[in-house]
């Protein structure tokens, strides 16, 4: 119920996680086995490893390199993971789920995603807050190919390959992290694609469980934020996907630019 040495991993108010859950965690992921052929699988454990092996190959924490190297040039200040501890109010900050089966209370400025939650809402997968402007910078970042304000930050090989299709073979749209539209997208019904159907093959993003998603396309130099809160109360409201409400907002905003041109 209280912060300690043994217990040091806050998940909630007045719920800590005990010091070697994480290396359980970690033991279970090494553990896993692998397919015994090439299929694809939505999967996010090797993004729960990624900040412990950053931090130890460059020897600085993920979260301090994360801001010192990345939003602080970007001047992204609301990008941040735990912002109840970087000073910012639950008033700033949308509450999610009402959740009844782990932490049994109303996640308020912490990260929904329970795996996040026990790496101390720190995770590789999810537990980053922030808002659309700096978003918007973010993303302008990996429009100019790492660059932002004069200074590169990422390298370019590593922006482009990481927004391109890994595995078309296998009929797979995804990139390194990213997602991509799905192949032959422009062909289908807007029901039916993803995102809309009139973004380009160059065009990608990233939609998150609890209702955002944000999108960008370099052949048209257009930037898509859409910040909503589907999980408040409960994971079953669904009416966001039903009704595609995502994307049709996004597919009306090619069809203003196709009229305009």
């Amino acid at each position: 119920m209280e912060a300690s040495p043994g217990f040091p991993y806050q998940v909630d108010e007045h719920l800590y996680l005990k010091e070697r859950f994480q290396e359980k965690i970690f033991r279970m992921i090494r553990r896993s086995r692998l397919l015994p052929y090439v299929e694809y699988r939505y999967s996010g454990l090797s993004f729960l490893v990624y900040p412990e092996m950053i931090s130890q190959i460059t020897g600085t924490s993920y979260e301090k390199l994360l801001y010192s190297e990345v939003f602080k040039p970007l001047g992204a200040s609301r990008l941040v993971y735990n912002p109840l501890e970087k000073g910012f109010s639950k008033g700033e900050i949308p509450p999610t789920e009402m959740d009844l089966f782990y932490r049994e209370s109303q996640v308020h400025g912490r990260v929904h995603d329970e795996a996040a939650a026990v790496f101390g809402g720190v995770s590789g997968n999810a537990g980053l807050f922030g808002n659309a402007n700096d978003l918007g910078k973010l993303m302008q970042m990996y429009l100019n190919k790492g660059s932002y304000g004069g200074q590169q930050l990422l390298p370019e090989q590593v922006v482009n390959e990481f927004t391109c299709v890994q595995f078309p073979e296998n009929e797979n749209r995804r990139g390194l992290g990213f997602d991509k539209p799905l192949l032959n997208n422009d062909s289908k019904e807007i029901d039916e694609a993803y995102p809309a159907r009139s973004a380009s093959a160059a065009s990608f993003g990233h939609s998150g469980f609890t209702g955002t998603f944000v999108w960008m396309d370099p052949a048209y130099r257009v930037l898509y934020i859409f910040l909503s809160n589907r999980v408040f109360p409960t994971r079953e409201n669904v009416a966001l996907y039903d009704l595609n409400v995502r994307t049709a907002i996004q597919q009306i905003l090619y069809d203003v630019l196709e009229e305009a041109n």
